[in-house]
């Protein structure tokens, strides 16, 4: 019998589920039997694994792990995943059952930070997490795929994801927000952080053409400045932005959409031939 303040194990099928999602956000045509083929596995196979009706052999899971590009230690992990579920002994088993405890009582989880990368990097896990504060969400990956305009493969994904880095909780089939990710720019890669605004510029640029003036605003001013001026303008963007989160959060109408606010400020001119 499983202690219960014992960590539950995650399920290894997720992170291949979450990287057959990331690779069909990527290229729409990306198929389960192109994943298959890429993991050295046949597609009724993968299919079984993903059903729960057949499972990963652990003589498979150190080639199927550096298929889906983990490093070395994230191998580790996933071996140890595999091999707690379905080892064949059941010495075996608790073995890969234990290490999996320690590393998640421990103070690194490598596969928590490989989420985190993901989170910020890709616009719809912010999204996700208001929408389930909207009047009529639902926990059903099918709807929120269609109101955020994502797979559903892509939507379930991002709930397991979030459950996994505790920012959501489900009861009784409802999805809750339990915890928090603040975005910041300490200990998040640059890259990263460049991904996710470049995907919000392309949404808004989608917006510009597609949505009507009455539902968005996207406005632009050019001006000369000096650049000693730069920390006090990026100072007034920040506190305008918290209090415009601030006030619209507060508001006791029912929220119905989710939005992005984004403020551009970025040097138009080139250097003169002076600087040269």
């Amino acid at each position: 019998m499983t202690d219960p303040a014992e960590p539950t194990i995650p399920d290894y099928r997720n992170l291949l589920l979450e990287e057959f999602a990331r690779r069909s956000q990527a290229n729409s045509r990306y198929s389960l039997r192109a994943y298959a083929r890429d993991l050295r596995l046949s597609p009724s196979r993968l299919s079984e694994i993903f059903a729960g009706k057949n499972g990963l052999s652990t003589q498979n899971a150190a080639s199927v792990a550096k298929l889906i590009h983990l490093n070395d230690e994230e191998v580790s992990w996933f071996c140890d995943l595999v091999a707690a579920k379905h080892a064949r002994s059941e010495a075996a088993r608790s073995q890969a059952a234990r290490r999996v405890r320690l590393r998640l009582d421990g103070p690194v989880e490598t596969l928590l930070k490989r989420d985190a990368f993901r989170y910020i990097a890709d616009w719809y896990f912010l999204a996700l997490v208001e929408l389930i504060g909207t009047a009529d969400f639902r926990s059903d990956p099918e709807w929120i795929a269609k109101r955020l305009g994502i797979s559903t493969l892509v939507a379930r994904d991002a709930v397991l994801t979030l459950k996994r880095l505790g920012i959501v909780a489900e009861k009784e089939n409802i999805l809750r927000v339990v915890g928090e990710f603040r975005t910041t720019t300490e200990s998040v890669p640059s890259k990263a952080i460049r991904k996710f605004h470049s995907q919000m510029i392309l949404k808004a640029e989608k917006a510009l053409q597609n949505q009507p003036v009455e539902e968005r605003d996207i406005s632009c001013i050019v001006m000369p400045i000096s650049t000693d001026d730069l920390p006090v303008a990026r100072k007034m963007i920040q506190d305008f932005r918290r209090e415009l989160n601030r006030v619209l959060g507060a508001s006791e109408k029912p929220k119905t959409e989710v939005y992005s606010f984004s403020v551009q400020l970025f040097k138009l001119t080139e250097k003169s031939e002076m600087d040269f």
